[in-house]
């Protein structure tokens, strides 16, 4: 639960920022390259938010120890999160791809449903283009990709703590080679299927541009799901 009050709510908090301006960006026009370059300020805002999330990380057990946990306890639980901070990156850059298919996926169908004059609901805009098409299939990507991801933590669980015989350290070592797996299947999937033609024009310094609205929109998400992850913390 530190892991997620510290640094997965964090991060998938500030992600839902990309929820707005994506959205925005491709319900105006869907091959808009401001699609793409809010990706790249998803990418470099969590990465720069990964810095302090892996120093509290790295310095787990003597927080854990503060917090008058048992030594041995608290000694295990720092080395998973040390483990754990290299796959803290991959996390971060999966939420960002998941988001810049959501909000095509999204965002399509309901630009369909408009243009053509027909009313739409929240449900129509998963379902547009007999019921499964493009805008319900690119939502999809992040639950294949996850399907891909428990197949590889329950190998990689039992090849690193079992076959390799390297025990408790091995669980996290298995989470880092899933959340790495996750972001290689996406990744895959979206170049396969020609998902970032339209709106991937490579690379841009307006990626480095217009931060302020992103954090605005990013921080309010990020203090809600840290505020609910810790709730959950205490009641649970």
């Amino acid at each position: 639960m530190f892991c997620v009050v510290t640094g997965f709510s964090p991060g998938f908090g500030m992600a839902t920022a990309a929820d707005t301006l994506g959205s925005q960006a491709y319900g105006r026009d869907s091959k808009s390259p401001l699609v793409g370059i809010v990706l790249q300020q998803s990418v470099l805002i969590l990465m720069l938010l990964a810095v302090p999330v892996g120093i509290v990380w790295w310095f787990a057990e003597p927080i854990f120890l503060l917090m008058r946990q048992d030594p041995e306890v608290a000694a295990l639980g720092g080395l998973y999160c040390r483990v754990l901070i290299l796959g803290l990156p991959a996390i971060y850059i999966f939420e960002a791809l998941k988001k810049y298919t959501q909000v095509q996926g999204t965002a399509s169908a309901c630009r369909g449903r408009a243009t053509s004059g027909e009313p739409s609901s929240h449900t129509d805009c998963f379902t547009h283009e007999n019921g499964l098409g493009r805008g319900a299939g690119l939502t999809h990507v992040a639950m294949l990709a996850l399907a891909v991801g428990a197949a590889v933590l329950a190998l990689g669980s039992y090849l690193f703590i079992y076959a390799f015989g390297f025990g408790f350290v091995g669980a996290p070592i298995a989470l880092v080679v899933c959340y790495w797996s996750l972001v290689a299947f996406t990744l895959a999937y979206i170049k396969l299927r020609g998902l970032h033609r339209n709106t991937w024009y490579g690379w841009s310094r307006a990626a480095l541009h217009g931060w302020g609205i992103y954090l605005r929109l990013g921080l309010p998400g990020m203090l809600m799901l840290m505020y609910v992850a810790m709730e959950e913390a205490r009641t649970g």
